[in-house]
């Protein structure tokens, strides 16, 4: 219609009207807005269309000469707002002057000498920088926070306009500072915040972007909900600092963010450049921590630098506060002096003190630690509220932090202190450093979200134990296992306290990494059991999560730990219960604790004398044709047609005195034993199907696997001539597995007493090679193990022919040790690294003692495994030979 005025040919009507919808409707509603809609024709007719906006005033005067000047200078800039988008946030903007932006609202929420904070409310149709179209600046290395949209009234209406809030800072221009020092000022802040941003780090403010405007510059930021100084002073705490975990969290995310300040180091890989520097914050205090309901944000590098690594850090102080300055930073004349990333570790400390103080006596101790620091400072006549006075901390100080650590403030706020007053020390080169900083409150964190997820599980086991009820397929024991699963993680890391398995060198600092999953671990799984207590299975997948950053070393050391929990027991009603509620359809770990558990309370029962309830019986002598020997242990047949090995044990006078029944039933307990062993790979031992009377001895029958002859032992294949020596790999396999089988033996209880290269065994199949020979390891000889137990009567090995692998004190003590097995693998396993027996070396002295024949073997031949097997595996042999 409006066409229709001024176009009166109707063909040419509709092909102008076309023309203004495809690409000219911006310029239209300019037209259109000052009652100038006919010039559209101009438009079209000098090919001008909305992509060639802004029009210089010579093109739009050319255009259009009587409305071109008012046309170019002023209307057009009202149809074209200024977009926020995030490539402001990877190279700064230079905005035309007449450009108006999508401000509905500004207020200065904090000012200083060089710089006022605004606060923004932008529309939200003229940016970008939400998180659903921020998507593909993700893609493109980008990082835009999670920026919400929200709907806010403006002025007495009740109009609602959707709006997204962000932080302009604006950069003064003092008369002491020139504009170009105020660029650099900027220049500088930028390229802080441009390389910290690639990290992605959620304790580091993010940079949404940079412009000048009318000679004004500004730097765009995330609306945070307030400063640290802020948090002090609130009477009740915020979001999730309701919880003391949440501190720890955020302390330690901080320190995380200022260690990356100190020590930059990106990669091609996770950042998309290669950059090592070193830098420095030198404005770290309440004013420049940001918080929101979850964390602390370090923000305000307007006095950091960020150097080449060959530049050092060291630089003079420029300007700061007095409370959170260090004793190096000037003089008592408060001249400036050269300094270092230290006085940010100072700051540090200064904040711990008075974080810990909030969280004990709230925004009121805050003001009664800072009225008693208020006393003189660098300067005797000076008065300030400063930590130190130039030599020392201040008396006060240290009597305020003395009181701290006396009170029950958490369970680990005086952790929090004594870190304190380890930055809090006057001499710089003696102050914690930021790594350091950084592990103790990654320990710090762990610990404090792992208890309450503890305690949580606890709670629930014992509430679910007591009523005997399973809900929705919950059952106990199933989550009895994740939560000894998620013991023996922590127990990796030092965090349930010392385990009696474990030395200190066996223990792995927790890093950032694990950390953020344990805090999100915790929080779901609370989470879950409050909403749900039939969530096992969401938890069993939590407790995963965590397991799945442990390395493979650490993984195998909490496999070990939550078998060696769980089995710590003698109550056989708790072991059976092991043993038979394993949970369905769960990986080898699951089976191979309950078969674990199956072991051990058939050990008990054995040393107490108790009834066997297994099918592992007596079987007629009649059913087996001994074929031949092996060693002290035969060959046969069983019914006929199953080849088997057969175990010899011969009991001495002390059996004498039983019963056939009472023989009988030991036995069927060692029996039942050994055929559990077989349910569980890491053992290394045959299945037993059973036992049959000999002359004063009983014959444990193994069945030979599949398509296998008569099986080796290692020592025969050790003494083979010409030698064959296995490759490096595969011995160190064979070590590795025979290592595992007597961990796990001992894991229950059991010491084998009797082990040698003769009583390890292979079933060798025709035709294959030396390595393959060796690949599946059999540990025999276990008719003579025995439980840890001083109920027993028996004397361990008494075989001369294996005295070389008997541990030097067995003669005297005649009592068998846990330690004594481990040095007869020890010999073991120097036999597989040197590949020959220990007999063809020790052969050569007839005449020493055995605590000789085992320094000559540490001393001489232990030493060529470093070259031959590598430094771990010497250092293994050396742990049990010595």
């Amino acid at each position: 219609a409006v066409v229709a005025e001024f176009v009166l040919d109707e063909g040419a009507r509709l092909d102008v009207s076309s023309t203004i919808y495809s690409g000219r409707r911006q310029i239209f509603a300019i037209l259109l807005w000052n009652h100038r809609e006919e010039y559209i024709t101009k438009f079209i007719e000098q090919r001008v269309s909305d992509n060639r906006l802004p029009l210089e005033k010579d093109l739009a005067q050319r255009i259009v000469p009587e409305f071109g000047e008012s046309f170019a200078l002023e209307w057009q800039w009202h149809f074209l707002p200024f977009t926020l988008d995030s490539d402001l946030q990877l190279h700064h903007g230079i905005i035309e002057n007449e450009r108006i932006f999508p401000y509905l609202h500004e207020e200065s929420i904090g000012e200083g000498t060089f710089g006022e904070v605004l606060l923004t409310a932008v529309d939200s149709f003229q940016q970008t920088l939400t998180a659903s179209a921020a998507t593909q600046a993700a893609e493109n290395g980008q990082f835009i926070p999670d920026l919400q949209i929200i709907e806010k009234k403006f002025g007495n209406n009740n109009f609602t306009q959707t709006v997204v809030n962000i932080v302009r800072k604006r950069f003064k221009l003092p008369r002491e500072l020139t504009k170009e020092s105020r660029d650099r000022m900027l220049a500088n802040e930028r390229r802080c915040l441009r390389e910290l941003g690639r990290l992605k780090h959620r304790n580091i403010i993010q940079m949404l972007g940079s412009y000048a405007h009318r000679d004004e510059c500004y730097i765009l930021f995330p609306h945070v909900d307030m400063n640290l100084e802020e948090f002090m002073k609130r009477p009740d705490r915020f979001g999730d600092f309701i919880h003391d975990r949440t501190f720890f969290a955020a302390l330690q995310g901080l320190a995380s963010a200022l260690a990356c300040v100190h020590n930059l180091k990106l990669d091609v890989e996770t950042h998309g450049i290669q950059l090592e520097r070193v830098g420095y914050h030198h404005d770290f205090r309440p004013q420049n921590i940001l918080v929101n309901s979850k964390t602390f944000l370090l923000a305000d590098f307007g006095l950091s630098k960020i150097k080449p690594v060959e530049d050092g850090s060291r630089t003079e102080w420029k300007s700061g506060a007095p409370g959170y300055r260090a004793p190096e930073c000037t003089d008592m004349n408060f001249r400036p002096q050269k300094v270092g990333r230290s006085i940010d570790m100072w700051a540090f400390g200064c904040m711990i003190a008075e974080v810990v103080t909030y969280m004990k006596h709230g925004p009121d101790g805050i003001t009664r630690f800072r009225q008693r620091r208020h006393s003189p400072g660098i300067h005797p006549r000076i008065e300030d509220e400063g930590f130190h006075n130039g030599r020392e901390l201040k008396p006060s100080v240290r009597e305020w932090l003395r009181v701290l650590l006396g009170e029950p403030v958490s369970s680990y706020a005086g952790d929090l202190v004594d870190l304190s007053m380890n930055m809090l020390v006057v001499h710089a080169e003696e102050r914690l450093t930021s790594p350091a900083l950084c592990k103790a409150l990654n320990f710090l964190c762990a610990k404090s979200h792992l208890e309450p997820m503890i305690e949580a599980l606890e709670h629930l086991f014992s509430r679910l134990e007591a009523s005997s009820e399973s809900t929705e397929g919950l059952l106990v024991m199933e989550l009895w296992f994740e939560k000894e699963r998620l013991k023996a993680w922590a127990a990796v890391f030092d965090l349930t306290g010392q385990s009696r398995w474990l030395s200190i060198s066996d223990y792995t600092e927790i890093g950032e990494k694990e950390v953020a999953k344990l805090q999100t671990v915790s929080l779901d799984v609370e989470e879950h059991i409050a909403a749900d207590a039939s969530t096992v299975y969401e938890i069993r997948d939590l407790v995963q999560d965590l397991w799945e950053l442990l390395s493979q070393q650490n993984r195998n050391r909490a496999q070990f730990l939550w078998r060696a929990g769980a089995l710590d027991t003698h109550d056989i009603e708790r072991l059976h219960t092991l043993e038979l509620q394993k949970p369905t359809g769960k990986d080898d770990q699951y089976s191979s604790l309950s078969a674990l558990a199956a072991i051990k309370r058939l050990l008990i029962q054995f040393d107490h004398d108790l009834p066997a309830e297994g099918s592992r019986a007596l079987l007629a002598q009649s059913t087996v044709r001994i074929e031949g020997r092996f060693g002290p242990n035969r060959i046969g047949t069983y019914q006929g047609s199953t080849k088997v090995f057969i175990e010899v044990l011969h009991y001495d006078k002390r059996w004498e005195g039983m019963s056939v029944e009472e023989r009988a039933t030991r036995m069927q307990l060692v029996a039942e034993g050994l055929h559990q062993s077989w349910e569980l790979p890491a053992l290394c031992i045959p299945k037993c199907i059973g036992f049959i009377p000999m002359e004063k001895s009983f014959g444990f029958l193994y069945p030979f696997p599949d398509a296998t002859d008569v099986p080796r032992t290692l020592l025969s294949l050790l003494n083979t001539k010409p030698r064959a020596v296995p490759a490096l790999e595969i011995r160190i396999q064979l070590a590795h597995k025979l290592v595992s089988c007597i961990a796990d033996l001992h894991s229950v209880g059991w010491l084998h007493r009797n082990l040698n290269s003769d009583n390890i065994i292979f079933f060798i199949k025709p035709g294959i090679s030396a390595d393959e020979i060796i690949e599946k390891p059999y540990v025999v000889g276990l008719t003579r193990a025995r439980p840890d137990s001083d109920s027993w009567h028996s004397e361990g090995p008494d075989d001369a022919r294996f005295v070389d692998y008997r541990h030097p004190e067995y003669a005297t003590t005649r009592r068998f040790q846990v330690k004594y097995d481990y040095y007869s693998l020890g010999i073991i396993l120097l036999e597989i690294g040197l590949w020959r027996s220990i007999g063809s070396i020790t052969s050569k002295w007839p005449t020493a003692t055995p605590e000789a024949i085992r320094v000559t073997l540490m001393n001489k031949y232990a030493k060529d495994l470093r070259a031959q097997m590598g430094s771990a595996y010497y250092g293994a042999v050396l742990v049990c030979m010595n």
